[in-house]
């Protein structure tokens, strides 16, 4: 049933395009079958996820994937740092907060995405996984494979991790779609970013 609140947000998606097309360098080259295939693209997605019952299940185990990747990272980053890597504290902790050590806890997380990025790309798995995001946003969207990846797979990464994916095609990615990547990833929130921030 179509209610206020719906036509509430197709002027405020109807504003941001209007925005962008102003705000842009050059308006007679706006892509407008990146914007508007993108939005096909969200529609089908939630027609897909809340229209199957088991779509929302392999979602679920993807997320589940990279969690059980983090939660590795987080057991051997105890292993090896002990209570400054998350482990037992050998002392009574008055501030929660005092616990949480960046360069102990999140950077080893972003140094297994970079050896098992690099060990699947060296696989050839990586790039057939781009050729594929290639064919199927080239024909949608317009848009190119690696920065397709990359936006794809923030949803489960992050913004840091989501380029070191695609670390080999960076240099090769024009203005535009490196600025479409920084946007993806400042306007998303990655799950196991989310559970941080929870904790």
């Amino acid at each position: 049933m179509f209610r206020p609140e719906n036509a509430q947000s197709l002027v405020g998606l109807a504003f941001v395009l209007a925005v962008c097309w102003v705000l842009s360098e050059n308006r007679r080259a706006f892509p407008w079958k990146l914007a508007l295939g993108s939005i096909a693209v969200q529609v089908g997605l939630i027609l897909l996820l809340f229209g199957l019952p088991g779509a929302q299940g392999v979602i679920e185990a993807l997320n589940a994937g990279v969690d059980g990747l983090a939660a590795a990272t987080a057991t051997g980053t105890q292993f090896v740092f002990g209570y400054m890597g998350g482990g037992a504290q050998p002392y009574a902790v008055t501030d929660a907060g005092a616990l949480f050590v960046f360069a102990f806890q999140v950077l080893p997380l972003i140094l297994v995405i970079s050896a098992l990025s690099a060990l699947l790309w060296h696989w050839n798995i990586l790039k057939w996984i781009t050729r594929g995001f290639g064919l199927l946003f080239q024909k949608t969207m317009g848009l190119g494979g690696a920065s397709a990846l990359a936006v794809a797979v923030n949803i489960f990464l992050g913004m840091i991790e989501s380029p070191i994916v695609i670390r080999a095609y960076l240099d090769k990615l024009t203005r535009s779609e490196l600025f479409l990547m920084i946007v993806v990833g400042l306007a998303t929130v990655a799950g196991s970013t989310m559970v941080a921030y929870a904790t």
